[in-house]
């Protein structure tokens, strides 16, 4: 279904395997397209979802 990104969601957004390449991806596009309250990346590499985390934090917070 497509999304329309005039419309954030109110939820949070759990993404597994969030910090690989393809994690990391779906995770730039669903803060883009969808903004939700809260993005939750799950994965058993700590550091690289904290390098995620902290890429997604400057690109979208605001």
């Amino acid at each position: 279904m497509p999304v329309n990104p005039a419309h954030s969601i109110d939820k949070s957004v759990l993404i597994l395997g969030g910090a690989g390449l393809v994690g990391a991806q779906i995770a730039h596009q669903v803060a883009r397209d969808l903004r939700p309250e809260k993005i939750v990346i799950a994965s058993l590499y700590q550091k690289e979802v904290r390098d995620v985390a902290h890429e997604l934090k400057k690109e979208f917070a605001g």
